[in-house]
């Protein structure tokens, strides 16, 4: 199995293509909600805490992917409108926040135990899914 750490490396790099090359950047298959929830579904049944947990980690490096690769779309997209590319970096700023914080209030029931973990990842998996495809409707 790709270590996350791996996963994360390729997902950084695609990153920076896809920002520095917009024009290069292939079509991805953004995940419907409920692919999300059956892949999640499985992640929760693989076993042991720390097995759920790198499931989802994995999952979640993919689906920031996809989310970065509709991001760098939308930016090249907007590259000729400096007040919308503004308005867009400043509300994917925004959005992360909103992510992190509604998913830590969200697993805060759990906190302290390793359930707690399990919910932060799976909810920053959701959400990021559900950003990755609003972003893929600006065409």
């Amino acid at each position: 199995m790709i270590s996350g750490a791996a996963i994360r490396v390729v997902v950084r790099i695609t990153y920076v293509l896809l920002l520095t090359f917009p024009e290069c950047s292939i079509a991805l298959s953004v995940p419907t909600s409920t692919e999300v929830s059956k892949r999640i579904d499985a992640c929760i049944a693989s076993g042991s805490t720390i097995q759920q947990k790198n499931c989802l980690g994995s999952l979640r490096v993919e689906l920031d992917g996809i989310l970065n690769a509709e991001y760098a779309r939308v930016k090249g997209d907007l590259s000729s409108s400096p007040r919308q590319l503004s308005l867009l970096k400043t509300a994917e700023h925004k959005w992360i926040q909103y992510r992190d914080a509604h998913c830590a209030f969200d697993a805060s029931g759990e906190l302290g135990g390793s359930l707690g973990s399990v919910e932060i990842i799976t909810c920053s998996a959701e959400l990021t899914g559900d950003r990755a495809r609003y972003l893929e409707t600006k065409k």
